[in-house]
């Protein structure tokens, strides 16, 4: 905590103005409402100002106010300090969070927390003494470095939209695979034959990255990709479509081999050990199947869906399984029988079958039982069977 003031600007320390109409956001995370006040007083006419008590608060203004520009922190905070503040920026998904200017405000005697800060991740530092006049020129240079780290973001998600192949492991985008997916569903209708879509999530990965680190992360996807690789057929593609989910698209192939296919890949994958520090690193894959033998699909993006959908049932069920189009018609509940349906179930003494779909058949009958109330002078307890035929949660 620093409760000391920033040093007063002298005459020449005429305070600067940025030429920028709409003013750059800036964040000052510190407990101490003297520090806040006193770095407000010398930049509030060219900066927006945002103000936070402790580092989760600071964490919480950051993550839902993607205006904020610069971070201006104290080390010393309640809830969280500067430093767990500046690793979960470090950390963060977000690029835009990832790569957040970050000033800390520091004493001259804090030499090893200074170091202990610049190798978290601190871009810059000010002390108690520092003049106005220094720290608009720190804050500008990081307003326009931040400028400039969100335009070549930009860029590099508009590249992402358009490549084909994926940076990290070589494989195939999601743009290339839709694109060759289009050809590949089209020329099957031509030709009659099936098409099967295989998606692949790599469970565990997320929790390997969080344990061992993102670059550790990383080679678990490039070694998973390499792995679905050496599997497919000439005539497959696949591609990377997310940090631990994968994409295949199998052409004239039936849906038993497709799932034979899966199994195998699914068998693959639990066998594969990674070795990391003397520590061996297992993992399961959660797979979903379609395939235009039993799937309706009038796209390439409708058999996608039907396998991601089945994917995540199987990583639902706690992973290292396999969905396919068989399993999921099996999943489905049987139809509810019609009236005349239940009527024929009684009279051949099949009450048991019957027992499961009772509000259905009561839900259906609502509407003759209310005619038959009305008309017929009844004192039929409409309300108690509507409760009854609305379905349990």
């Amino acid at each position: 905590m620093m409760d000391d003031k920033i040093q007063e600007p002298g005459e020449q320390e005429a305070e600067p103005q940025l030429k920028e109409e709409a003013k750059p956001r800036v964040l000052i995370c510190d407990d101490s409402r003297i520090v806040r006040a006193s770095i407000m007083k010398h930049i509030k006419n060219a900066f927006d100002i945002r103000e936070a008590g402790d580092g989760e608060a600071g964490w919480s203004a950051l993550n839902e106010d993607d205006s904020i520009q610069v971070l201006i922190s104290d080390l010393s905070m309640p809830k969280l300090d500067g430093f767990g503040l500046l690793a979960r920026l470090r950390s963060a998904e977000s690029p835009r969070l990832r790569e957040m200017p970050v000033i800390i405000i520091s004493g001259e005697e804090e030499g090893t927390a200074r170091e202990r800060a610049a190798a978290a991740g601190a871009t810059d530092f000010i002390t108690k003494g520092i003049g106005a006049v220094e720290l608009h020129s720190r804050l500008e240079a990081l307003v326009k470095l931040n400028r400039a780290n969100r335009q070549l973001e930009k860029s590099r998600d508009a590249i992402a939209q358009t490549a084909t192949t994926d940076p990290l492991t070589g494989l195939g985008t999601p743009h290339f695979l839709l694109l060759r997916g289009a050809q590949i569903f089209s020329h099957a209708r031509r030709q009659v034959n099936n098409i099967a879509v295989v998606r692949v999530m790599l469970d565990g990965q997320e929790n390997a990255a969080k344990r061992f680190g993102k670059q550790v992360g990383d080679q678990l996807i490039v070694f998973f990709g390499k792995l679905l690789s050496s599997r497919m057929r000439k005539e497959d593609c696949i591609a990377r479509m997310s940090d631990n989910e994968s994409a295949l698209i199998c052409p004239s192939t039936a849906l038993s081999n497709a799932n034979l296919f899966a199994n195998r890949l699914k068998e693959a994958v639990a066998a594969a050990k990674v070795n990391f520090r003397d520590e061996i690193i297992a993992f399961t894959a959660s797979i979903g199947v379609a395939n235009t033998d039993q799937d309706t699909a009038q796209s390439i993006e409708d058999l996608f869906a039907l396998a991601e959908t089945r994917m995540r049932t199987a990583s639902s069920r706690g992973g290292n399984a396999m969905i396919s189009s068989e399993e999921s018609q099996a999943l489905k509940p049987p139809p509810q029988p019609s009236i005349d349906e239940a009527l024929t179930l009684l009279a051949a003494g099949d009450a048991e079958r019957l027992m499961p779909h009772l509000p259905a058949v009561l839900l259906r009958m609502l509407p003759l039982l209310k005619f038959l109330n009305e008309n017929l002078g009844l004192k039929l307890p409409v309300d108690a069977l509507e409760q009854a035929a609305k379905p349990k949660p």
